[in-house]
């Protein structure tokens, strides 16, 4: 089974919270993520400093595609964070996303475009009728990547939303969200199993463990709520064949990332 993981996790202060684009170690990652057997990154495109994201540079584009042929570690997913505090209903935002995409089209290895419907793109304010017509207009210069939704909607409103699109559209589900917040993940897998285009893998255990404050904090994949056995169960029996990438806690880079590789291959 092959592992893909977020941006920053290989890094130092690189990416758990805030999500920080490693800056100055972002070429390191591809070296470090080949040591690990990880066989795809997903970029990370944030709000800060976003015009100089090297993905949205036809140097920096060319410089991914060397890393790649070097290491074997492809760019598959970009994550665009940037939409959580610049809502995708602006015009401005929106235009953004579609310049993004015929960029990501050079790149040949990528093959989806997250888009998080949290912060400023929540869904109190961007109704389901919306975000239909709105990921409509982004199938003309998507090419061959597909644009995922992430969001906290139940397992049937995203269902309503993307099965009025073609298959340009689907669902990143995030595994971590949906258990704490009491789905049943299986049962959701099932679901929306034709439209999941890649999974979040991260847990989550209630914060008062944690000692940081109210609600649900990411925590070592197996100790918090995500039933990672079941998950284990259902991706061989399913043929999921999809992205998995890793969106986990740590506290040292590095060896967490191992800390939890090891643990979803011991599964």
């Amino acid at each position: 089974m092959e592992f893909g993981v977020m941006q920053g996790r290989l890094t130092e202060m690189g990416g758990f919270y805030p999500q920080i684009f490693p800056w100055l170690e972002w070429e390191d990652e591809f070296y470090r993520a080949k040591e690990l057997g990880i066989t795809h990154i997903e970029w990370m495109l944030n709000a800060d400093r976003l015009p100089d994201n090297p993905i949205l540079s036809s140097e920096g584009r060319a410089r991914i595609s060397e890393l790649e042929m070097q290491t074997g570690v492809q760019v598959r997913s970009l994550c665009m964070n940037f939409v959580m505090q610049y809502s995708l209903r602006k015009r401005d935002t929106f235009e953004t996303v579609v310049s993004c995409l015929r960029q990501l089209s050079e790149l040949q290895h990528m093959r989806a475009v997250i888009i998080p419907l949290e912060g400023a793109s929540a869904p109190e304010y961007y109704p389901d009728e919306a975000l239909k017509k709105d990921l409509l207009k982004l199938e003309e210069p998507n090419g061959q990547i597909r644009c995922l939704i992430e969001s906290n909607r139940s397992a049937e409103d995203q269902m309503n939303i993307i099965g009025k699109c073609s298959e340009k559209a689907g669902i990143c589900y995030d595994v971590g969200n949906a258990a704490c917040l009491g789905r049943n993940v299986p049962m959701e897998l099932n679901m929306l199993m034709e439209h999941i285009g890649e999974i979040h893998l991260k847990d989550k255990k209630n914060d008062e463990d944690l000692s940081t404050g109210a609600g649900y904090k990411s925590t070592y994949l197996g100790e918090g709520t995500v039933d990672f056995q079941g998950l284990s169960r259902w991706l061989k029996q399913s043929g999921y064949h999809g992205n998995l990438v890793l969106e986990s806690y740590f506290d040292k880079a590095q060896a967490d990332l191992q800390r939890n590789l090891s643990y979803l291959r011991s599964l």
